[in-house]
């Protein structure tokens, strides 16, 4: 193989190796970067929930996220809370720069992740899964 021809290869694979270290605009990559900040985030247990993102819009260097979360193993929407969050670019992966202050809660239900197991609803009581016995009252 001639030389130039053998550089002209060279190039191209730098080319390719070069374009690699940049994030991907996937909405898997998104994922990825949502999960690690939600993974750090104290009293926060995502071993109990399911989280998917639903959709990602990409600017630039800013994805914005809609994220949907469920008890684990929950498949209506009664059980899930819809967040918004923005994430950013930074050193070849996503990270979240913040989140939206508006939510959607499956079923019309107020501003507690009602059905979440350990959560509170409007009233500030735990919220327990369908068919769990009630709890009894704490004394005030």
């Amino acid at each position: 193989m001639p030389i130039r021809y053998k550089s002209f290869f060279l190039a191209l694979i730098a080319a390719l190796l070069v374009g690699c270290g940049k994030p991907a605009q996937s909405k898997e990559a998104v994922q990825q970067g949502l999960m690690q900040y939600l993974q750090s985030r104290a009293g926060l247990d995502v071993k109990n929930m399911d989280i998917s993102v639903t959709s990602v819009a990409f600017r630039e260097n800013e994805a914005d996220a809609t994220v949907v979360f469920r008890a684990k193993g929950a498949t209506d929407n009664a059980n899930s809370m819809t967040m918004n969050y923005t994430l950013v670019r930074k050193d070849g992966k996503w990270s979240v720069k913040g989140k939206s202050g508006s939510s959607e809660h499956g079923g019309g239900a107020g501003h507690g992740m009602t059905g979440m197991p350990g959560s509170t609803g409007m009233t500030g009581s735990p919220v327990l899964p369908p068919g769990h016995p009630p709890a009894p009252e704490a004394k005030k």
